[in-house]
């Protein structure tokens, strides 16, 4: 093999004149040869980078995504929880159903029931929406979601158990359940809970049955308010804590917040 190897390399130098020369194309092949390697293997390199960085960039994105859906859930939400404990306070504190129901016009009797409905519904409806899309909101301390989490718990709890053996103004599990579905519409962005002009539209005839046990109740709270307190006091509370738990920002000013006693 070695005879032949020289043999070729005594006629390259025949053929050419120089063994410097042969030598020199040798080195140049070389050369050429790990030049080539060199840079298939940067542009390998080149490509695993980009992959890498694009599996990062759709993973952020994911991750923004996902703190933006929270951030919605948890406003959407927080103004849902006010505005009931609101309607809640001023029913037991300021006599709105004896100023605005039992001795007010037909149209202001219309609205006490139907918002009130209304906004027990939309609480519904984005407890539903939590439970099936996000299961719980992320907050972040960990130790306040899972506070948060047995808040939500307590909710299901304090609106249908039985105080003092009354169930007055009782909402059970499911139906809570099933006024939040019915309260939430599908959009091209996720399922949202519907207006109040909607709601009225959709629900003040009556004809859907879950809406319309939701309004027998109401309208049977509004006639007596006192026979329901001891529960208008265990949900306000509960939605007073849920509030300042999940508004660290102090959206809602505290002075707002002053729980039934």
């Amino acid at each position: 093999m070695m005879e032949f190897l020289t043999e070729v390399f005594d006629k390259t130098i025949e053929i050419l004149g120089s063994a410097t020369l042969v030598g020199g194309l040798v080195a140049l092949f070389a050369q050429e040869k790990i030049k080539g390697f060199t840079n298939k293997n940067v542009e390998k390199f080149k490509a695993e980078l980009k992959s890498a960085h694009d599996v990062e960039m759709k993973a952020l994105d994911r991750k923004l995504k996902v703190e933006d859906e929270m951030q919605e859930y948890k406003l959407s939400f927080l103004h849902s929880l006010n505005d009931l404990q609101s309607r809640i306070y001023h029913l037991v504190k300021s006599d709105m159903a004896g100023k605005y129901y039992k001795n007010g016009d037909e149209q202001s009797k219309d609205y006490v029931v139907n918002n009130t409905v209304f906004l027990i519904g939309q609480y519904f409806a984005w407890l539903e929406k939590i439970r099936t899309e996000v299961q719980f909101i992320q907050l972040a301390d960990s130790n306040d979601t899972n506070t948060l989490s047995k808040l939500l718990d307590q909710t299901v709890t304090v609106w249908q158990e039985n105080l003092e053996g009354k169930a007055t103004f009782a909402v059970w599990a499911g139906n809570q359940r099933a006024i939040g579905e019915v309260m939430l519409e599908k959009t091209d962005s996720g399922r949202h809970c519907i207006g109040y002009g909607k709601f009225l539209t959709e629900f003040s005839n009556k004809k859907n049955p879950i809406v319309a046990n939701l309004d027998i109740q109401v309208l049977a709270l509004l006639d007596d308010v006192g026979a329901s307190l001891d529960r208008l006091k265990s949900i306000h509370s509960v939605l007073i804590d849920t509030i300042i738990l999940i508004d660290k920002d102090q959206k809602i000013e505290r002075k707002f917040l002053e729980k039934l006693v």
